[in-house]
């Protein structure tokens, strides 16, 4: 259940972090680090993102050509991640949702 300090939490949270490249730390070159360590061969693999932001390691991931799904509770992420998406061709390879995590 939500309360309206909740709501207007949420809305602040948003607006400081709209437009910025990525939602968490790290980088895109510790990312497929991290995602080599575990996965060290070439193998397509089915990846699931949650709480992808705007999608900087989805695309990352559907470059090297797994097949992602990215799912964020906030729209404007996902809209972002859907243009870029397209954008770079990788649409055939992201499944992204608009959800609660």
């Amino acid at each position: 259940m939500s309360c309206p300090s909740d709501d207007f939490s949420q809305k602040i949270f948003f607006e400081i972090h709209n437009n910025l490249p990525r939602e968490g730390p790290g980088s895109v070159q510790s990312t497929l680090l991290a995602f080599q360590s575990i996965s060290p061969d070439d193998k397509q693999q089915n990846i699931l993102d949650i709480a992808c932001g705007p999608g900087v390691t989805t695309i990352e991931l559907a470059r090297l050509g797994h097949h992602v799904t990215a799912i964020d509770n906030h729209e404007p992420f996902i809209k972002t991640l859907v243009t870029r998406a397209k954008e770079e061709l990788l649409s055939d390879r992201i499944n992204a949702l608009i959800g609660d995590m």
